[in-house]
């Protein structure tokens, strides 16, 4: 393979041509870096409100949980009261019969 003679102006030009292309490079470097840290603070702003969210409905679904159970607690005491009185009627009526019978 032959030699080729190159003169300093053009190993000048193929340097200079050489440091802008490294230059482009690392300035597109820099960009992805950028938007890729972007990317990044973007989607854990988006996890961040994701777990805002999901902690409100929690919130939420809690306090109309507590309100359903208090309901519940109403409902019971007004049956065992109604159950109650309802026994002792039955009582009372069992025991006129005792009494009618004797």
């Amino acid at each position: 393979m032959a030699e080729q003679e190159i003169t300093i102006s053009e190993l000048a030009e193929l340097v200079k041509a050489n440091n802008t292309s490294i230059a482009t490079l690392v300035a597109s470097v820099d960009e992805l870096a950028t938007t890729v840290d972007d990317l990044a603070r973007i989607t854990k702003e988006g996890f961040d409100d994701v777990g805002r969210q999901i902690s409100e409905f929690k919130s939420d679904v809690d306090k109309r949980f507590g309100k359903v159970e208090e309901r519940l607690d109403r409902i019971e005491l007004l049956l065992l009261a109604d159950y109650k009185k309802r026994i002792e009627r039955l009582e009372d009526q069992v025991h006129e019969l005792i009494a009618a019978r004797q």
